[in-house]
């Protein structure tokens, strides 16, 4: 089972791609009660459309999200036109922690989207305790995936026939590299 810490937009299409892909079962969760219940109820609805089985489900609480495989956290606030990513960490800040808190001892493997990336996958590994192998940040794949996308538009080809690789932290300092 893989468990989805936070409901808004990048955890619920996260849910949603597991789903549709049959990965694993999801659970979701949000601290907004009844959000991550909706979603997955929103979900399962759409499921023989869809035509995936994957079960997707919500809970009110952190406890039956120990139980998975998988953590993604994507919990937090998004960035807003304006915004800068100093302001982006403060306000994120207090969900990492509380969220590391809360897992110290889990024994799966962590996951974290929550921006800014870099910053707080490094904050939650030092708060968590967890094993370095068992926490990963996404960043760089973000940053790879928009490359490749703004490249495919410039040659009026498809992304998916588009390689590219970004490496840093994710900041003006990022580097593409050369295939």
């Amino acid at each position: 089972m893989i468990g989805v810490i936070g409901s808004g937009n990048v955890g619920a299409n996260t849910a949603f791609f597991l789903a549709e892909r049959g990965v694993d079962d999801v659970r979701l969760y949000d601290v907004q009660e009844g959000l991550a219940k909706g979603k997955a109820l929103d979900m399962m609805e759409a499921a023989p459309i869809r035509g995936y089985r994957t079960k997707i489900s919500g809970v009110d609480s952190l406890g039956p999200i120990k139980e998975a495989d998988v953590i993604v956290l994507a919990a937090g606030s998004v960035r807003k036109p304006g915004t800068l990513r100093e302001d982006l960490l403060e306000a994120n800040r207090g969900a990492v922690l509380a969220v590391a808190r809360e897992l110290r001892g889990y024994s799966g493997k962590v996951i974290v989207v929550t921006e800014p990336v870099d910053l707080l996958t490094t904050l939650f590994l030092r708060e968590s305790g967890l094993p370095p192998a068992h926490v990963m940040g996404l960043g760089g794949c973000l940053d790879s995936t928009r490359l490749r996308y703004l490249i495919a538009e410039e040659l009026f080809v498809s992304p998916e026939n588009v390689t590219a690789l970004v490496v840093g932290r994710h900041s003006d300092g990022m580097i593409p590299l050369a295939d």
